[in-house]
């Protein structure tokens, strides 16, 4: 069997923000494999994607690990008016970078992340109003803007193209604030859907696996050594059984 070859395309979560490259949940991935990680690249917003999948053409790797969404699938109202202003194209170049590292642009006006290992407080009705409204936002982005169509396009061709690689999704990770919580859950949902379901493609809802109740976190956005180490072990049971996987223990 190939010595497996990782090339990893996602958050700041794929460096080890917070936690340090060696306990990042890509580093452990690679260690559980047995493989070498030929290519990573953090901080990819899914509009990006067609260059960066360039990387996968350059490298032929066995494994491919994709971690989107965190930047997209947000609570915040203004980082919502930003992609959709980004996506009728009037936004300056200069301006399209992403959210600063360990500062999400939705954490300004999202609700209140309370204590970590906290209980999460009731959802109230404005609450789940809010969620509805920018979960019909995103939908109406992702399914009729030309940049994330363009996108999602590019990453089912590639997939097509390469079927003896792995292509491993994570889902928008778990975080505290409550309504970003709820907004990454569905925006989970809404990717597997748009992301052709080929014999080549694997699925980790992190959601299942990391609750934003336990102690799985630096703070309310980022996850901690503990859980990046969980996310890596099922997804290694994935790729080992190539089929459902029972989960380990909880963390």
């Amino acid at each position: 069997m190939k010595h497996p070859e990782i090339v990893l395309l996602g958050g700041c979560h794929v460096a080890g923000y917070l936690v340090g490259q060696e306990n990042a949940f890509s580093s452990k991935l690679s260690e559980l494999l047995h493989g070498t990680i030929v290519g990573q690249v953090a901080r990819v917003r899914v509009i990006d994607l067609p260059e960066h999948l360039k990387l996968i053409e350059e490298k032929r790797p066995t494994h491919v690990v994709l971690q989107l969404g965190n930047h997209e699938f947000s609570a915040s109202l203004h980082l919502m008016l930003r992609q959709l202003t980004r996506a009728l194209g009037r936004v300056p170049a200069a301006r399209k970078a992403g959210a600063t590292p360990g500062k999400p642009a939705s954490s300004s006006v999202s609700s209140s992340p309370g204590q970590l290992g906290q209980p999460l407080p009731t959802p109230s009705r404005f609450f789940r109003l809010r969620v509805l409204g920018l979960s019909v936002l995103t939908t109406l982005l992702w399914l009729f803007a030309k940049q994330y169509r363009r996108s999602i396009k590019a990453l089912n061709a590639c997939m097509k193209q390469h079927p003896d690689t792995a292509f491993i999704f994570l889902s928008p990770f778990p975080c505290r604030p409550a309504a970003d919580n709820a907004v990454r859950g569905f925006g989970g949902w809404l990717l597997r859907h748009r992301v052709a379901a080929l014999p080549n493609r694997y699925w980790l809802d992190s959601h299942q696996v990391l609750h934003p109740d336990r102690e799985l976190f630096t703070d309310p956005w980022h996850l901690n050594a503990q859980a990046h180490t969980a996310l890596a072990y099922c997804l290694a049971g994935i790729l080992h059984s190539n089929a459902a996987y029972t989960r380990p223990p909880q963390p």
